[in-house]
């Protein structure tokens, strides 16, 4: 036994270089023990946490749009189609994408991954053995009658440019390629097609959550009939039950947050991974909208799922009285603050309007949208809050505050393009210098207001800054009533 204890004291004095007791090396050791705890523990929690952290980005958490860049998105607003450019290793997404030149090995039938407009996302349709495997983000399409072997490295979200996205591979494989047996086995078959999507980027932000998420999702799930799974890549379960109305009515199945699938491989015989149609617009072209997929039916599946009553503006009961137009003031608390709304209100009711002032931020997607069909005009200053314009009724008005500072570009992008396809009004309302609060911010010889363009040019952060998170404004009421009878006489 003395022989054991001398043993360790020789194992003691060679670590420790001989200079400790027993009783101090064993004290040692033992706090080697706990650090080497502690470093276990952390590593544990540094691979659960990078697990979370889709769900976790920035761009989850009501992040300013001054992060989003509308100004990549007027530079070219044509919906240009190019196949990505393929290799038999994976692309890295910061390539440029050209047209690819076809293989002679390659079906012309067979539809690749293709780049959607020259600032869009990525978007893949295949048919066939498709295997989705989350360990590794990759989505495998074997062809066993064909001799081809592609891949791609693809972002599935409508805009390449977005935040905080997760990349997934797309891998088709012919009966030559010799990885064919690295192939993974299904754990879940499915006979109903697949769409892939991501929920990062922007689509918190609430104009995002629509023309970002849920109308590409319907245009590409259009035909469906609901008979489609979702695989949610970067899920956000809280935006998912926001929306769960609208996403029920797209598909029967239960949405799979397809990132925390680990070990799983889910089969189907089809599979769209990425979406297309951004900007709340479904181009006339595109083969879907011939087909019925529009912004229109898109609006009539809103109105169901909501279970909105009004469908037509202003609509007489004969016998009865004309009705009263109903308008809703967009109101705003923080940021583009409509300083005389009041009597903007006052001067509403006196030329026979019945208004109501409401901050959709204080209600429920759906209570909001009970109240905005209940109206006949919807105004308010440029913002992610007109896009609820969506539950108003046919016919009905959309008048658009302008800030001050050339911002009618983005104003017409975002609120008054769609609105030709939701069949209803828009009008819009400038502002002035002398309605802007930034004549009192800056002198009048100033490029912010005397050449906003030059502010323009420094980019997008600054224009956010200058003219969107610090300007509040002050209508002029004589010129803005002229704007109110302008609605008024179109509903009559």
């Amino acid at each position: 036994m003395a022989s054991v204890h001398k043993k360790k004291l020789k194992i003691y004095s060679g670590i420790f270089g001989g200079g400790l007791s027993r009783s101090q090396g064993k004290r040692l050791l033992r706090l080697c023990g706990v650090i080497l705890c502690f470093i276990l523990l952390f590593s544990i929690w540094s691979d659960i946490f990078k697990t979370l952290l889709p769900t976790l980005s920035r761009s989850h958490f009501g992040f300013k749009m001054g992060n989003i860049a509308p100004a990549r998105l007027l530079d070219n607003e044509t919906s240009n189609v190019s196949e990505l450019s393929e290799n038999d290793n994976v692309n890295d997404t910061k390539m440029s994408f050209q047209p690819e030149d076809n293989s002679a090995t390659f079906h012309e039938e067979e539809q690749l991954c293709r780049k959607v407009g020259p600032h869009y996302g990525d978007n893949c349709d295949f048919e066939g053995d498709i295997r989705v495997q989350a360990n590794s983000a990759t989505i495998y399409v074997f062809k066993p009658k064909q001799n081809i072997s592609k891949s791609w490295n693809i972002k599935p979200y409508v805009r390449w440019y977005a935040p905080n996205v997760r990349n997934w591979t797309v891998k088709l494989i012919g009966g030559n390629d010799k990885h064919k047996n690295l192939i993974p086995k299904c754990t879940h078959n499915h006979n109903d097609p697949a769409i892939l999507y991501s929920m990062s980027g922007y689509i918190v932000n609430y104009y995002h959550s629509f023309s970002d998420f849920l109308f590409p999702l319907y245009t590409v799930c259009f035909g469906f009939h609901r008979d489609v799974h979702f695989l949610a890549s970067d899920f956000v379960w809280w935006l998912n039950g926001k929306f769960h109305e609208v996403i029920e009515s797209l598909t029967r199945h239960q949405v799979i947050d397809i990132d925390n699938e680990n070990g799983q491989v889910h089969c189907y015989p089809k599979i769209v991974a990425g979406l297309k149609n951004p900007n709340l617009v479904i181009e006339q072209s595109e083969q879907k909208y011939e087909t019925g997929a529009s912004m229109l039916n898109f609006k009539k599946l809103i109105r169901r799922a909501y279970s909105l009553p009004r469908q037509k503006a202003m609509e007489s009961i004969q016998g009865q009285k004309p009705p009263i137009p109903h308008l809703l003031i967009i109101s705003r608390k923080r940021t583009r603050v409509l300083t005389n709304e009041g009597k903007i209100s006052e001067a509403a009711n006196e030329l026979g309007f019945e208004v109501v002032t409401a901050d959709p931020d204080t209600l429920t997607v759906s209570a909001f949208a009970q109240l905005v069909n209940s109206c006949d005009l919807m105004m308010g200053i440029h913002g992610a809050a007109l896009t609820n314009m969506i539950f108003l009724p046919d016919n009905a008005v959309l008048l658009q505050i302008l800030p001050f500072g050339e911002i009618d570009n983005f104003g017409r992008l975002y609120f008054g393009n769609p609105t030709v396809g939701m069949n209803i009004r828009y009008l819009e309302y400038k502002i002035t210098t002398e309605e802007s609060s930034l004549s009192q911010q800056y002198s009048t010889d100033d490029p912010v207001l005397s050449d906003p363009m030059s502010i323009h040019k420094k980019g997008w952060e600054t224009i956010y800054s200058v003219y969107l998170e610090n300007q509040n404004v002050t209508v002029n009421l004589g010129r803005f009533k002229d704007t109110l009878v302008q609605a008024k006489n179109l509903l009559s």
